[in-house]
């Protein structure tokens, strides 16, 4: 009876994954905002780690509930759950830990807590200027687009972001093979010229 497992489209997150198992900048640093079950996180992490990479990570959320089947899990990877409500006070020691003396604190965030358009919109610019590459979740997801009056989700925010970025900065994954209505899709954002996930012009 317990709303546990992987929330993805299989073919999308197998894309996602070989995209950043195949970067030539190494994953060490990751925080997923909106981590849910935490498989997903729990999964990536796995994989970066098997090809290599020396990633390490939080993972936000409201409440441990969700989490909690997997949380015995997450110290195996590196992994640390952190309350939503914890991070005025946290924040910044995450950021330090993360950082290391590089330029930004988190190789790759993970974007996927709210999905009204106003509040991905939030979690983007509070997260943004400390991350190097971001990903999105649901940016094709029709069940977000009612959410915040009718504001259009996370699809019409990640349409609105890529107005303000440049073409060769974005990678959107929306292959499914569900053909009833668009389900889920990942939007990756890579860094751009002040090497953040921040975008070229204002949103």
């Amino acid at each position: 009876g317990q709303k546990i497992g992987l929330w993805q489209d299989p073919s999308q997150f197998a894309a996602a994954m070989a995209y950043h198992g195949s970067s030539r900048h190494e994953i060490r640093s990751y925080i997923e905002v909106g981590c849910y079950t935490g498989w997903t996180a729990l999964i990536l992490t796995t994989y970066l780690q098997r090809i290599g990479h020396r990633v390490r990570g939080y993972l936000i959320d409201l409440n441990p509930t969700a989490i909690g089947p997997v949380m015995p899990l997450l110290a195996r990877r590196n992994l640390t759950f952190r309350r939503r409500s914890e991070l005025p006070e946290d924040k910044m020691e995450m950021v330090d830990r993360a950082a290391r003396g590089r330029q930004r604190a988190f190789d790759l965030c993970f974007i996927d807590a709210q999905h009204s358009y106003a509040g991905v919109k939030e979690d983007y610019g509070e997260f943004a200027p400390h991350c190097r590459s971001a990903m999105f979740h649901d940016i094709q997801d029709t069940s977000t687009w009612h959410l915040g009056n009718n504001s259009g989700g996370v699809p019409a925010f990640w349409a609105a972001l890529t107005q303000n970025v440049r073409a060769h900065r974005l990678t959107s994954i929306t292959f499914q093979i569900a053909t009833s209505q668009p389900v889920f899709g990942l939007g990756i954002l890579r860094p751009g010229a002040n090497a953040s996930a921040e975008p070229d012009t204002p949103l």
